[in-house]
């Protein structure tokens, strides 16, 4: 057969292209595709274990998995909310074989399962190549646990931990540590070595979490933290005004993204100096008085992007004016956008439509946001939304389809629309396909005058061009026509 004349070369780099069940298939096939199959990175490379896996057969092919790649870095995750005993015969002597090479690991568990998982997490070695952690125990009610990091093969100890009136080890590790997401986990106040490296660090509680003053000691432990995402259900300040030192902190960060009651959202904007911050994401922020405090310091609103949020159940509104680097996004819970709500963001009314230049919308989202974006005031309801001044509309196509993507059917009202930009984010590919004409069905859709199109990302099919330009006096592309 030809495939037998291939080199091993590209017979291996076609066998990226396989999942790896279908590459534990093809291994099968003969001796001489098995070390091609096994050495594979998609077969060993991303090891994802959940409740779907609890059985012999199953297990045995993931520690298969886990034997292959020699010691090359792979990702690894748990996720199971139960109890069995899978998990301390299979998954938690899994997870120990696998902290040696892991470069990120997560973990969503039952908290009775918290002392095997930190045993596993601490073994000779540690993890020292882990650059990405997730550790998220579920429990019923508040939990109240204490937490260790997995710490490297450079420490004696498993644990270092320094009291405040402690000197710190004279034992330095270069942790490559950079990210890490702690959910339900109550942080203790003293350093923990192995996140002194970490630039971004999550700190989600549950909603009826209380704490009396801001978390200030996770700028003790992740010194190096330039971005902070903290989560919760209440903050009571109790020691505020805080010191000069300490919202110098909090200017340092990035981004930071907030997420608590709007009792505490409020608070914020008072005690802490969040106007003063670059890049801000609120959640919950369905009061107009957060809005105020959010938008004060970023002018006239230029740039509104209106994107996939979270799991499917949030979407973002972000807004970034040209003439200051201030970025603001505010996260919607889809269950706020029901008919007659009171919730919804006024970003999407016609408060702003006379000032924005440039509104991108992701296709994933169209649909969802379109009955809510501004209409002419003496409109009918059933009219296309409107935004009479808008020079430039970006879609953002974030398909991760091989095939022809289709652009949405609902209509928008842009009589002064000059520039569209059709452009692709696909991850796995790096371009989506479009149809040219379809392409002209969607700019006759926002306008009946001549536009500028940009396609980033975005291609066609062969001999679309006179196509394209029969409706855009100039057409502009970064991929060859094809």
């Amino acid at each position: 057969m030809f495939i037998t004349r291939l080199p091993e070369e590209i017979l291996a780099y076609i066998f990226t292209y396989l999942h790896w069940a279908d590459t534990s298939r093809s291994a099968r096939v003969c001796r001489a595709w098995q070390p091609l199959a096994f050495d594979n990175p998609f077969y060993w490379r991303d090891i994802a274990i959940n409740a779907g896996d609890l059985n012999a057969k199953a297990l045995a092919f993931h520690w298969r998995r886990l034997s292959a790649g020699g010691s090359k870095p792979i990702h690894f995750g748990i996720q199971y909310l139960g109890r069995s005993n899978w998990v301390e015969s299979q998954l938690i002597p899994m997870l120990r074989a696998a902290a040696p090479r892991a470069k990120e690991i997560y973990l969503t568990v039952h908290s009775v399962y918290r002392g095997e998982v930190e045993w596993a997490l601490c073994p000779t070695g540690g993890a020292p190549h882990l650059e990405n952690f997730l550790i998220n125990y579920k429990t019923q009610g508040q939990p109240h646990l204490d937490y260790y990091m997995p710490l490297g093969k450079y420490l004696e100890d498993k644990i270092l931990r320094c009291g405040p009136d402690e000197e710190p080890s004279s034992v330095t590790a270069p942790y490559p540590l950079r990210c890490a997401m702690i959910y339900n986990v109550m942080m203790p106040s003293t350093r923990i070595a192995s996140l002194e490296s970490v630039t971004e660090l999550w700190f989600n509680n549950v909603w009826n979490t209380h704490m009396d003053d801001f978390p200030w000691f996770l700028f003790d432990c992740s010194p190096n933290m330039r971005h902070l995402r903290i989560a919760g259900g209440a903050i009571y300040f109790r020691s505020a005004p805080y010191s000069l030192e300490r919202l110098n902190q909090l200017r340092a960060l990035e981004t930071l993204d907030i997420r608590f009651q709007n009792d505490t959202m409020r608070a914020m904007f008072t005690h802490l100096p969040l106007h003063e911050l670059k890049e801000l994401y609120l959640v919950c922020a369905d009061r107009d008085t957060i809005y105020s405090h959010a938008l004060s310091t970023i002018g006239h609103p230029e740039i509104i992007e209106i994107t996939t949020g979270e799991d499917g159940v949030e979407f973002n509104i972000t807004v970034r004016c040209y003439e200051s680097s201030v970025v603001r996004h505010f996260v919607e819970p889809k269950s706020n956008y029901f008919p007659d709500s009171e919730e919804t963001n006024v970003l999407l009314t016609d408060c702003f439509i006379d000032l924005i230049v440039e509104l991108r919308i992701q296709t994933s989202i169209w649909s969802f946001v379109h009955p809510w974006l501004p209409r002419e005031k003496s409109a009918p309801p059933e009219s296309a939304p409107c935004y009479p001044t808008l020079p430039r509309l970006v879609v953002d196509i974030d398909s991760e389809s091989p095939h022809v993507v289709r652009l949405p059917m609902e209509s928008l009202s842009l009589p002064k629309l000059e520039t569209l930009v059709l452009k692709g984010t696909s991850d796995e590919y790096g371009f989506v396909r479009v149809d040219a004409r379809d392409v002209v069905a969607f700019a006759n859709r926002l306008t009946t005058e001549p536009l500028i199109l940009e396609l980033c990302g975005a291609i066609v099919g062969p001999n679309s061009y006179g196509v394209l330009l029969s409706r855009f006096r100039e057409v502009h592309t970064n991929h060859p026509w094809l």
